[in-house]
């Protein structure tokens, strides 16, 4: 089978995402994809401090979940990928006490979310990065069909990438 067989065959085929764990010294933070209320593919945010000094264990009880927009996805993911150096997102959630900071810092990213006087930070490795990457671009491309993922890269870098890079 040809590349190009081969290509166009990954391309039909729809696994279903699931979420993913992303584990730091202090927090641990869970990726996930998500429907939202008009059905947009978006992706969920959820991060949790470590109970104790040496255990194992974080405190999901008490996480902090963020839901990244249809407007923030694209943003996140240039974020990712280094094409914007950071974002800084106030005033979020129903109540509008949370917000999320993510900067791309070289050779890993670190991602703070905060909830009123809560917060959570994790600084995540570049295995990781692209762990999270892929699940946002494949959830940014259920939004827009027949959109392949090289063009979808290359549109966000040129749009939003540029425009927000400074």
């Amino acid at each position: 089978m040809g590349d190009a067989q081969w290509g166009a065959v990954r391309e039909e085929v729809a696994l279903p995402l699931a979420g993913m764990h992303v584990y730091g010294s202090a927090a641990a933070l869970y990726v996930a994809p998500e429907r939202g209320r008009n059905g947009d593919a978006l992706v969920r945010l959820e991060i949790a401090l470590k109970k104790g000094r040496s255990a194992n264990t974080f405190d999901w009880e008490h996480k902090i979940a963020v839901q990244l927009t249809l407007r923030e996805l694209p943003v996140f993911v240039c974020v990712l990928y280094g094409w914007v150096p950071r974002l800084d997102w106030n005033n979020r959630g129903k109540d509008h006490v949370k917000s999320i900071r993510m900067e791309h810092q070289k050779t890993h990213l670190y991602l703070t979310i905060r909830e009123a006087a809560d917060s959570a930070a994790i600084q995540i490795s570049p295995p990781d990065a692209f762990r999270v990457s892929t699940l946002c671009v494949a959830q940014l491309r259920q939004n827009f069909p027949g959109v392949d993922a090289q063009e979808m890269l290359t549109s966000l870098r040129n749009t939003v990438g540029r425009m927000m890079a400074g």
